[in-house]
Parts: structure tokens; C-alpha cells; sequence
């Protein structure tokens, strides 16, 4: 991932958690289905 996405996705996680309160395993289910995304994309 580049330095700007890795930047977004952060930052969207972070505030999946802290502004909806979600669990530490939504927001790791999260990393793992855009990490998933982004290996798609480059396929």
C-alpha cells in the first residue's frame, strides 16, 4: 500500500473504533477485508 492509503486506512480505523465503538475484533476483521481488497486490486 502506498504511504497515503496506509495513511487513510489508519485513520479510518481509527475512527471506526473510537466514533462507533467498535471491538478490537471489527476492527481487525476490517484491516484484514481491505488488506484482502488491496491484493485483489493488484491481481
Amino acid at each position: 500500500m502506498s504511504t497515503r492509503t496506509v495513511s487513510h486506512v489508519v485513520s479510518f480505523l481509527e475512527a471506526l473504533a473510537s466514533e462507533r465503538g467498535a471491538s478490537v475484533n471489527t476492527t481487525d476483521a476490517y484491516r484484514r477485508d481491505l488488506a484482502d481488497y488491496e491484493a485483489y486490486l493488484k491481481a
